[in-house]
């Protein structure tokens, strides 16, 4: 869905520089993107292997009538949605087979104006993609990810994967830098073995660069950080922890109680205690528990708490698109809808990581204290790009 500047009950007709009243500017212009893209991917199917030389030609002819459509749109898109348009053009050049500065500084002024626009970050991971600028690219991953979880941010590390093995298989082993965007990746995966070993090797094959070994330790840290926690029951003194589990009542399920808005999608929601959740999306149940510590981490992403239930059974949250300094506290009930499962279960350097987690890539979906979370608490990512 586009997002709108301006909203009203009624479609209202837009008039721009080329003389012409469009309903919907903004999927117009969309549109011809779309178009463009179509026109490249099947331009051997159309036209034959025959005539693959002039593809290149053919594409940029076909850009250039686009980019004249563009800018005599340009005026009315840029009042009506400056950051998607920025997107939608930087997208168009960015089709191109070649590396577009144009495009890289078009999508970075998108996502500086509106970081939620997913495929902004996706489209400049794209553009340093074709600079070789692949810790860049690793950056806008991030990007995407901490607004949404989704396939297309996570499916480029395979395009990373595809480049590595058109080289020989020793400098692929000794890409330094695809097994530190690898371990990047598998963290927001939670993939936590996968994701320390690959920046276990990342670290060993550039022992001057310090990223790795820095990725690496925090990420082990908070690893045992949680195991403790859990073993501890958060440190909680025992009259402390009896006072907390005496908190847990139904009410506190707060919509979901009986029939609860989770999304976009009315749904009867039955509550079951932790032990009862299966892997994977648990669809129509509902948890709820009280937290009894966060945990600690040099990484603002994600916030991670462990809760109790009233089964004293503890499960780990890793809470997603959570604008700064928010959270939970020690004693607040919360109440999950839907909650997606993994377990975690294996070795690694003498440690032994196994546990249970929630993972909420939307806060708004949760319930505290019986209330739902307020949109305030959603975060606003920045761009941030890491270099070696």
């Amino acid at each position: 869905m586009i997002p709108a500047a301006n909203m009203s009950l009624e479609p209202t007709k837009q008039s721009c520089d080329c003389g012409e009243p469009h309903e919907d500017l903004i999927q117009f212009l969309e549109n011809l993107v779309n178009e463009l893209g179509f026109f490249k991917d099947r331009y051997i199917l159309n036209y034959g292997i025959e005539n693959a030389a002039n593809q290149s030609r053919d594409l940029d002819r076909q850009m250039d009538e686009k980019l004249e459509i563009f800018l005599k749109h340009q005026s009315a898109a840029l009042e009506t949605n400056k950051p998607y348009y920025y997107y939608l053009k930087g997208k168009l050049l960015n089709i191109s087979t070649t590396y577009s500065s144009e495009a890289e500084s078009l999508l970075s002024k998108a996502i500086k104006l509106d970081p939620k626009i997913v495929d902004a970050w996706n489209e400049l991971a794209e553009s340093y993609f074709k600079a070789n600028e692949f810790a860049k690219a690793q950056s806008c991953f991030e990007g995407g990810l901490r607004e949404k979880r989704n396939k297309v941010s996570l499916r480029n590390l395979a395009t990373i994967l595809r480049r590595a093995q058109t080289e020989t298989a020793d400098s692929c082993k000794t890409s330094v830098e695809l097994h530190y965007n690898k371990g990047i990746i598998f963290k927001y995966q939670e993939l936590y073995k996968q994701a320390l070993e690959a920046l276990e090797t990342a670290a060993l094959y550039d022992p001057m660069w310090e990223d790795p070994k820095v990725q690496g330790a925090q990420l082990l840290q908070y690893l045992q950080n949680i195991v403790e926690l859990i073993r501890t029951k958060g440190k909680l003194k025992p009259k402390k922890l009896k006072q907390i589990l005496k908190t847990i009542n139904f009410k506190y399920l707060g919509p979901y109680s009986a029939a609860g808005q989770c999304g976009e999608t009315t749904t009867a929601l039955h509550n079951v205690p932790y032990n009862e959740l299966q892997p994977g999306s648990n669809v129509g149940k509902v948890i709820l528990g009280t937290v009894i510590c966060s945990v600690v981490t040099e990484s603002a992403v994600p916030f991670t708490f462990c809760s109790i239930d009233k089964s004293e059974t503890i499960i780990v949250t890793t809470l997603y698109n959570l604008a700064a300094g928010k959270g939970v506290i020690i004693g607040d009930r919360v109440a999950i809808p839907q909650p997606l499962v993994t377990d975690i279960d294996f070795h690694y350097k003498h440690n032994h990581f196994k546990f249970r987690t929630v993972r909420v890539q939307n806060p708004m979906q949760m319930i505290v204290n019986g209330k739902q979370v307020d949109d305030k608490v959603v975060s606003n990512a920045s761009l941030c790009v890491l270099d070696h």
